[in-house]
């Protein structure tokens, strides 16, 4: 599996959501992925988090942050439908 290879072909927004102590899916490995994304892009990475449930992890940080992401990209596609 190469997700990298594909990432730019997505054609969507993408919220990336990294744990900086990920040992699965290394900080570097995240960062090439994003790298390698189309615009419109977001990476957040959680310091301290590892390889886990981001949401259990920081609840205020991640409803924060996710909600923002999708409030933001979901108005844009709901104002672009006739």
């Amino acid at each position: 599996m190469r997700p990298i290879d594909k990432l730019a072909e997505l054609g969507g927004p993408l919220l990336q959501i990294a744990g900086e102590q990920d040992q699965h899916t290394r900080l570097d490995e995240s960062q090439r992925l994003y790298a390698a994304a189309a615009e419109p892009e977001s990476l957040w990475v959680l310091p301290g988090a590892a390889d886990l449930d981001f949401h259990a992890f920081d609840p205020a940080a991640y409803e924060a942050r996710v909600g923002a992401f999708l409030g933001s990209h979901l108005s844009a596609v709901e104002n672009a439908t006739p």
